[in-house]
Formats: C-alpha cells, structure tokens, sequence
C-alpha cells in the first residue's frame, strides 16, 4: 500500500484523504507504487480507493478534475 505522507488541496484532500492512512487499491487493482495510482488517475475522472484507516477499510470515491 502507498502510505499518506502529507494531503495538499485537490482532489484527495476534498474526498477526505488523511495523513496517515494508506492507500491499498484503486478501481479494483491492489497498489504497490505511486506510478500506479497515478496511472489510474490519468486515465479517468474517477477513482474508488480502499483505504486502511487505522483498523478499519474504507473506500473513498474521488472525483479528478
């Protein structure tokens, strides 16, 4: 998963992405590096992550552009 460091204005930061939790998938494909993500994100308008918050998972659909 692709721990968050720090969460600036954007797109992430509007859907409630915090520091601190770790992003583990996105749209269905499990996450092992930043270039994956950013991969998905080039390709649409929106994405769904599964987030690891503390114990729990969420997911956290998030609107690009």
């Amino acid at each position: 998963g692709l721990a968050v460091e720090a969460v600036s204005e954007g797109p992430a930061a509007r859907a409630g992405i915090r520091r601190g939790d770790v992003i583990v998938g996105a749209n269905g494909e499990a996450l092992t590096n930043p270039e994956q993500l950013k991969r998905l994100a080039d390709r649409g308008k929106n994405l769904v992550l599964l987030v690891q918050r503390g114990e729990r998972r969420i997911f956290v659909p998030i609107r690009i552009g």
